[in-house]
């Protein structure tokens, strides 16, 4: 079945200090998922914003940057003890306020380090989905 891609969630990819490594970014665009239909999340605290941009522009995807210290604030989590207060859940907690300011309704969320999603059948050997087999699976999100 073919799926268009217009009826494809948004895809919110959260990365730290992988603006030229983020196979999530690599892998969607090798299946043919909109970019346009893809974010890349950061924090402002990262000191590689530009470098981001920069990789974000060539992917044709956008780029947000959320303000660490007033995530910390709001958020409510159960961090790593250290002075540092980093945690992906900021960053997840970010996407909503980013998600419902854009008008968008519908999305999924990713760390920045996946390479594929696979398709595993009782009985029978793993394998990487194929394009149409993921976005299927989203049409359901």
């Amino acid at each position: 079945m073919k799926v268009g891609n217009e009826t494809l969630p948004q895809f919110f990819i959260i990365s730290y200090h992988r603006p030229q490594q983020m196979k999530t970014l690599t892998w969607l665009r090798r299946i043919n998922y909109p970019m346009k239909n893809v974010h890349v999340v950061i924090d402002d605290e990262g000191g590689d914003e530009e470098q981001y941009r920069k990789t974000c522009a060539d992917y044709g995807c956008e780029l947000h940057v959320f303000e660490m210290k007033e995530a910390r604030r709001r958020f409510d989590f159960i961090h790593r003890k250290s002075k540092g207060r980093r945690a992906a859940g900021l960053a997840r907690n970010a996407i909503y306020d980013i998600a419902f300011s854009l008008g968008i309704r519908r999305w999924v969320i990713t760390d920045d380090d996946t390479s594929r999603y696979s398709v595993k059948y009782p009985a029978m050997k793993e394998r990487a989905c194929s394009e149409d087999e993921f976005k299927s699976v989203l049409m359901m999100v």
